[in-house]
């Protein structure tokens, strides 16, 4: 939250939210979840793993179903 704050301080409350942050740490299968429950983070820079098809199959599975699982909580926590 404090890079989306920073951003619609000097920018607009509309350019942070429009904004997508992009891990580029060292992202794998066993830490993948961890780095994608972050609500911050959007997506990921995959790096060796991605070298792999059936690895980097299993980080953006891991990707979508998490943010998937966390709209769906947002979307329980609003009504």
């Amino acid at each position: 939250t404090a890079l989306r704050a920073y951003i619609a301080k000097e920018a607009s409350p509309e350019a942070a939210r429009a904004c997508r942050i992009t891990y580029t740490g060292s992202v794998n299968e066993q830490n993948a979840k961890g780095y994608a429950n972050l609500s911050e983070v959007d997506g990921f820079v995959i790096g060796r793993a991605g070298l792999d098809a059936a690895k980097l199959t299993s980080i953006v599975k891991i990707l979508v179903e998490t943010k998937q699982e966390q709209k769906a909580t947002n979307k329980n926590n609003e009504l």
